[in-house]
């Protein structure tokens, strides 16, 4: 019901996206069913998103540059020592 609505009202869909949204929070019980049914596949596309969005600020092309390599060194010995003083 609220997307078409809002296309008929020449509305954003991401009003009518809102709207339903609002709809679920204010009714438990359809907030309680619509959790049990995409619990699962919310925290796949949640994952997928997270990692798509930071994945994709990445710069690969300087990955190979001196300066990069050194600086991941850098941490990665000052990970080294800080997980060696953890189990001292």
């Amino acid at each position: 019901g609220l997307m078409p609505a809002t296309h008929y009202s020449k509305a954003s869909f991401l009003m009518g996206a809102f709207v339903s949204g609002l709809t679920f929070c204010r009714s438990h019980g359809l907030h309680t069913i619509f959790v049990s049914q995409y619990k699962r596949y919310l925290h796949l596309l949640m994952k997928i998103f997270f990692a798509a969005s930071i994945g994709f600020q990445v710069p690969i092309k300087s990955f190979g540059s001196g300066a990069v390599i050194a600086k991941g060194l850098l941490l990665s010995l000052s990970l080294i020592g800080k997980l060696a003083v953890g189990f001292m």
